[in-house]
């Protein structure tokens, strides 16, 4: 799950900018140094945080991806992608 999501930060990230990423981000540090301290003790609170804030990132990775909302200006693989 872990690897799962820094994944998906970085490809949405490197796909659509940098404001959605770090959305994700701020909640997942929010639930990693936050939840101990309201006294929700214990990995699996966080692991299914963490699972949730991945599952959102697939879903909306799909959902631009399959809707055409990416930027085509930004360059993947090393490649200009050209506009239709």
């Amino acid at each position: 799950m872990f690897f799962a999501f820094w994944f998906y930060v970085l490809r949405l990230a490197r796909l659509d900018g940098y404001i959605l990423p770090l959305v994700f981000v701020a909640l997942w540090g929010a639930a990693r140094f936050g939840l101990p301290s309201l006294g929700i003790e214990g990995s699996i609170y966080f692991i299914s945080f963490a699972a949730l804030l991945t599952a959102l990132m697939i879903f909306i990775d799909l959902y631009r991806d399959r809707m055409g909302l990416r930027d085509k200006t930004r360059k993947i693989i090393g490649a200009q992608v050209e506009h239709d």
